[in-house]
């Protein structure tokens, strides 16, 4: 184990800014792919911050640092990787422009502290404190009144649209320029068919949590050959089908329709060929009888988490039954919660209704190279199921589609925080960023503390970072001061904030840009507040409570 001082303010700067220098090519809508290769011939083709970051074979312990607070960050949210790196390492940058320190009246102290330690975890406690003291008050008294609400539209068509410019500007910067439109009308169907105006927290809480049940990914295909179907794709072909028409009635099993000879951990001694036959017929005798039990409650499809015998493929073939064997747990968890049924887990629970589920159809599905199932699911309560299927031409690019999609629910649509009422939203393009800026040179004027003056300068400063790399794209210089200057003069004459050149039409999530704000200061807090690097070449072990007691 060796123990080494922790890096100095220019290692972290040095740091951040050789992943700035990765991921600003992928920033705003104009942003481009990065390409990675491996030795053995396998190919990555993504835009995605995160997949970014975590691709990258990183030695510096500050780097696998920094990209594991990126991680947790996006974990949370679903989104912001790159404006992460972008604002911690401005935030870097001016800290060391003022000499090491946000706080002019540190830098004065006289202490002596060689290798910056003290002044360093002094700029963190700074920094906390002034995102609960300082910019929690301005986000809520003078940036959030600027916001509209995405639900607050009374009229369908409206609400329709704001729920389309939001996802289409989150989809411009994940996915680019070419199918943000295509993907956001298809997230906007999606919403509408579920009927998520019902019970919007419930089903977008469902949706998230079983948005790898609910969609299908299929390589080789153009993007725009994604589509949506009514209904859940089960991710195994029919064993058995039976083609029915209408409607019928479907059983989920977590157990194989074959009793067993005999239980766990005994032996079961055959001594004689008249006592093998007469086993053979209790055993023939028990399939046919659950078999037709599940006949006499009208079911016509057993979904199946075992596989089942020859033997009772054979009598529910007999019987009309299509069967699907080997299903995901988490499949049927999804299916029993959308059609209300209970898995039957014994077979003595086989005359039970509460294990039979109504299903509208049932039939093979060909996406892509592979053949999985199809059920229809009549409408619930609060919702109608349907699920995703997302192509791409390159399995890197499905991916980052999948991940759009399934980040695009969690943050767009489903994330809130205390500080921030749900659904709150503002011009994308930098408005929020121009806002907070504003808002905070003007609190410098009102407050007469040195600190605080010089952290609201140091993070308006690093704000605008983010709005001047998206308009750095445009191919004009002078366009992101230009879009600046008009934004803050409307702001100053009291006029809403919705500047006329923010770039593409489209919206952004308050709650989501405010967290990534607070995230980046955490972050920079702990990075600050480092005592020393030790360096080992065994693997660390967690250790619980449990384990220390």
């Amino acid at each position: 184990v060796q123990q080494q001082p922790p890096a100095p303010l220019g290692a972290l700067v040095q740091v951040a800014e050789a992943l700035e220098d990765v991921v600003r090519r992928c920033v705003g809508p104009r942003g481009g792919q990065v390409f990675f290769t491996k030795d053995t011939g396998e190919a990555l083709i993504t835009r995605e911050g995160r997949r970014i970051l975590t691709a990258l074979q990183l030695d510096h312990p500050v780097a696998r640092a920094l990209v594991g607070c990126v991680s947790a960050h996006c974990v949370a949210t679903g989104d912001g990787a790159k404006s992460f790196i972008l604002l911690l390492a401005a935030l870097l940058r001016g800290i060391r422009a003022t000499g090491g320190s946000p706080v002019a009246g540190w830098r004065s102290s006289g202490q002596t502290d060689p290798c910056g330690r003290l002044e360093a975890r002094r700029s963190a406690c700074q920094l906390l404190s002034f995102q609960t003291q300082v910019l929690d008050a301005v986000v809520k008294e003078h940036v959030a009144p600027h916001a509209t609400s995405l639900f607050s539209h009374t009229s369908p068509a409206e609400a329709r649209r704001a729920l389309r410019l939001l996802l289409e500007a989150f989809f411009r910067g994940r996915a680019g320029q070419v199918h943000c439109g295509l993907l956001a009308e298809m997230a906007c169907d999606f919403y509408h068919r579920w009927n998520c105006e019902r019970d919007r927290v419930g089903t977008l809480r469902m949706i998230r949590d079983h948005f790898p049940e609910l969609h299908t990914s299929v390589t080789g295909f153009p993007t725009s050959k994604s589509r949506i179907l009514q209904g859940l794709v089960l991710h195994r072909d029919l064993t058995v089908y039976c083609p029915a028409e209408g409607p019928t009635k479907a059983a989920v099993l977590h157990t194989a329709l074959q009793p067993l000879l005999t239980e766990a951990d005994s032996t079961l001694i055959i001594s004689s060929s008249h006592q093998f036959h007469g086993w053979g017929t209790w055993v023939a005798g028990q399939v046919e009888q659950n078999v037709a039990s599940l006949e006499n409650l009208q079911v016509k499809l057993l979904l199946s988490a075992v596989k089942q015998t020859d033997l009772v493929l054979y009598h529910a073939k007999k019987a009309g039954m299509s069967v699907v064997e080997c299903l995901d747990m988490e499949e049927l968890s999804l299916f029993c919660r959308l059609s209300g049924v209970l898995p039957l887990t014994d077979l003595a629970d086989l005359v039970d209704n509460a294990h039979v589920a109504s299903v509208t159809f049932c039939q093979p599905v060909v996406l892509g190279s592979r053949r999985y199932t199809h059920v229809g699911i009549p409408e619930g309560r609060d919702f109608l199921p349907h699920c995703l299927v997302l192509c791409g031409p390159a399995e890197g690019l499905t991916n980052q589609c999948v991940s759009a999609f399934g980040d695009a629910i969690r943050e767009n649509l489903f994330y809130s925080n205390t500080l921030i009422e749900p659904g709150a939203v503002l011009p994308a393009g930098g408005a929020f960023e121009f806002l907070l800026h504003h808002y905070l040179l003007k609190y410098t004027s009102r407050t007469h503390c040195p600190d605080t003056q010089a952290a609201c300068r140091l993070v308006a400063e690093a704000l605008l970072s983010l709005p001047r790399q998206v308009y750095a794209h445009s191919g004009t210089g002078g366009h992101f001061l230009k879009v600046y200057t008009s934004f803050v003069s409307r702001i100053q004459s009291g006029e809403p904030a919705r500047p006329v050149s923010l770039g593409p039409e489209g919206l952004e999530s308050v709650a989501c840009k405010y967290d990534l704000l607070v995230s980046v200061l955490q972050c920079l807090g702990r990075l600050l507040s480092v005592d020393a690097i030790i360096h080992t070449t065994a693997l660390l072990r967690l250790y619980t409570e449990e384990d220390l007691n």
